[in-house]
């Protein structure tokens, strides 16, 4: 009888161990995917604070934001992860986006005149700016 009560609790302990080390293997997994997708946004925030010096050195020489052809700008990285494109662009201002794609659909990063960097869609759980 003494014996089953060892052996009973044995199992149930390493049950409880076993769903122990599950839950921490989710959050470990959880936090890593997180830090990764956090690290692939560090290609918009790169490129895009690169097109805000593209675009104020045109200004400073032209008197006048332009498009990113007329600017210079290309993106750099060995594989892009978004797509860059002006939404608005005048004389006065502009206001450029970092659209993700494949892995990153869905993350948006915006960039304008001022300098004011802001992860508008975010795919990483919260805002990262």
């Amino acid at each position: 009888m003494l014996t089953r009560i060892f052996a009973t609790a044995t199992i149930l302990g390493l049950a409880a161990f076993s769903l122990g080390g599950c839950c921490l293997c989710s959050i470990a997994t959880s936090n890593f995917e997180r830090y990764t997708c956090r690290s692939k946004q560090s290609e918009a925030k790169a490129n895009l604070r690169a097109l805000y010096v593209a675009e104020e050195s045109f200004r400073s020489e032209q008197g006048k934001y332009a498009p990113l052809d007329a600017v210079g700008f290309s993106p750099q990285g060995e594989t892009l992860r978004y797509d860059y494109v002006l939404l608005e662009v005048d004389d006065t201002h502009f206001v450029a986006e970092a659209r993700g794609k494949n892995e990153q659909a869905g993350d948006v990063w915006r960039i304008d005149n001022t300098s004011t960097l802001a992860n508008v869609l975010s795919v990483c759980g919260g805002s990262q700016n």
